[in-house]
């Protein structure tokens, strides 16, 4: 009785880290399509391409892509590849120097998607370390 409501237990945690990582993904999968627009959204595009909207659109396309990949199947090193490209968006606006709304646009997508992928390994490693207690 005792194994069937342990395993019970298990099975629920397990679900609820499944939604959350998927909302996780989903949720960087949106800041990825979000930086990828703000140049035409905010209007720091040009009409020729500037530094600002092409790294926005590099990391973009990157969280974008590898979201969408981690949506369907999950490997650490999408979240790990996630977090690089996140501390390149934040560190962007220094290392290119532009500032206003492109600089305010890669550090807030920087910094979500930083989170993101945070939360989301997190949670993976804490479900491995469940699964070594009840296996």
């Amino acid at each position: 009785m005792a194994t069937l409501e342990a395993d019970a237990t298990k099975q629920d945690a397990k679900g609820r880290h499944d939604f959350v990582n998927k909302v996780c993904d989903a949720s960087n999968l949106l800041v990825g399509v979000g930086l990828f627009l703000s140049p035409w959204l905010l209007g720091f595009g040009a009409p020729t391409p500037n530094v600002p909207s092409q790294s926005a659109g590099v990391s973009g396309t990157f969280i974008g892509i590898l979201s969408f990949s981690a949506l369907y199947a999950f490997e650490v090193w999408e979240e790990w590849l996630i977090l690089i490209v996140a501390v390149g968006a934040l560190a962007s606006p220094w290392i290119f120097n532009f500032g206003g709304l492109a600089m305010a646009a890669h550090l807030c997508a920087g910094a979500l998607s930083l989170l993101l992928a945070m939360t989301r390994l997190g949670l993976w490693s804490r479900m491995l370390s469940r699964d070594s207690k009840f296996g």
